[in-house]
């Protein structure tokens, strides 16, 4: 798979398809942007990286705990969860989304 990114990139994963987002995690665990989020349930990230723990660094799930309902909502703490990291420093930001995610 040939993907190319630049290292200050933020990196989405969402597709529909589980061995699609697996090669797709596979590139981005070894070429790290400044930012990876994956889409969905915090287990089949875990299953999709065959692990039961994931890097501190990789976002999931993705988003600002808005209590969402539907696509547009959830859209929005997307997009709030991207803004937040583009305006905090990075390390503050993993440490807060770990803090909320054990």
């Amino acid at each position: 798979m040939t993907i190319g990114s630049p290292p200050d990139s933020y990196v989405l994963v969402m597709t529909h398809n589980f061995q699609w987002d697996q090669s797709i995690l596979s590139y981005f665990i070894h070429h790290r942007p400044l930012y990876l989020g994956v889409l969905g349930p915090r287990r089949r990230t875990k299953r999709l990286l065959s692990s039961d723990t994931l890097p501190q660094w990789i976002s999931s799930p993705v988003g600002v705990d808005i209590q969402g309902e539907g696509a547009e909502e959830i859209s929005v703490s997307i997009a709030a969860e991207l803004i937040q990291v583009k305006n905090s420093r990075m390390t503050d930001y993993y440490n807060l989304k770990c803090m909320t995610h054990r």
